[in-house]
């Protein structure tokens, strides 16, 4: 197999372009119908990266960590090379082998050098396989161990590069908010889409809208609708995250992006920024939205807006928002 040199590659990734390369070589040295590069995130298991075409299964689909293979192999309950699977307790009741009927597997870690688990390297076939012989398995370790090195580089240089585009952002700053203006916001979501995208983390984004800074502007001037936005900045701004991103997009409308969120720490960010705003007298509807690995953030955010706005008409329902803005 002619494999072209991860140098010549100057548009992708350096871990997708090597993964691939990897990939492809395994399968044609080694069969299995699917090759695969899944990352581990909490209880997800996220496929990155596939070669071949066996069981439906494609890059971005999520699996439940505890249910595969490869928990099992990780854990050190069942062995990393499996010609006839099925044999194997730890895999015969595996609920992920149930589901798409894996007769032979293989599995090796993915681990940063103090040993933290980062996602693995698999393969799975329909049918038992010939058992491996002592060079073939020393192959696939190795290329475990060279993916390994190249995911933690790239997941080390993914943060260093997020730095320096706040760094650069902080040329685009609205200067009454003190927050990132909607020409920043556009440039760092775009750049963490990507990282989402490589990397298969989690993210969500918080939609918030001011309720009364019509009011204050119609009836105490614009001076103090300037000073509300000022609070509401700095009360965002105090109560996100430093990895984390906020910007004011609108006149009343601001915007939070949290890299590396669940559901879990998004309904916990959410609490928090309704408290930190009402303890400083200001009233708001949030939402907020996860991305999924099949969306993206710019969805993503739509979706936070939609959910606050509906959070906006159940409060003026409710009478607790006298104006509703006109969208």
């Amino acid at each position: 197999m002619a494999v072209q040199p991860i140098t010549d590659v100057p548009n992708q990734n350096l871990f997708t372009a090597a993964a691939a390369d990897l990939l492809a070589m395994l399968r044609e040295q080694l069969g299995y119908r699917l090759w695969l590069i899944a990352r581990v995130k909490g209880d997800e298991w996220l496929v990155t990266l596939a070669e071949g075409q066996a069981y439906g299964i494609r890059p971005g689909h999520t699996f439940r960590w505890q249910d595969t293979f490869c928990s099992r192999m990780a854990a050190g309950l069942a062995p990393r090379f499996a010609a006839d699977a099925q044999s194997i307790e730890q895999y015969a009741c595996a609920p992920f082998g149930a589901e798409f009927r894996i007769a032979s597997y293989v599995g090796v870690p993915l681990t940063t050098p103090e040993g933290r688990l980062l996602g693995t390297l698999c393969a799975f076939d329909t049918a038992a396989q010939k058992v491996m012989t002592a060079s073939d398995q020393n192959m696939v370790e190795t290329c475990a161990q060279v993916l390994a090195r190249i995911m933690h580089a790239d997941v080390r240089a993914s943060r260093q590069s997020r730095r320096l585009e706040r760094t650069e952002a902080l040329a685009l700053c609205d200067a009454l908010s003190g927050l990132y203006n909607r020409r920043g916001w556009d440039q760092l979501l775009k750049a963490e889409e990507s990282r989402c995208r490589r990397h298969g983390r989690s993210a969500c984004v918080v939609s918030i809208d001011l309720d009364d800074l019509k009011i204050v502007n119609d009836t105490g001037g614009h001076d103090k609708g300037d000073e509300l936005i000022r609070k509401a900045g700095n009360a965002v701004r105090q109560t996100i995250r430093t990895q984390d991103v906020a910007a004011r997009v609108g006149g009343d409308e601001f915007v939070v992006l949290a890299v590396e969120c669940d559901a879990e720490a998004m309904g916990a960010l959410k609490a928090r920024l309704e408290a930190g705003l009402t303890k400083v007298g200001i009233r708001a509807s949030i939402g907020v939205a996860l991305r999924t690995p099949t969306s993206d953030l710019l969805r993503t955010w739509c979706e936070a807006d939609e959910a606050m706005y509906q959070a906006k008409r159940e409060r003026k329902g409710s009478g607790a928002v006298k104006i509703l803005k006109a969208r």
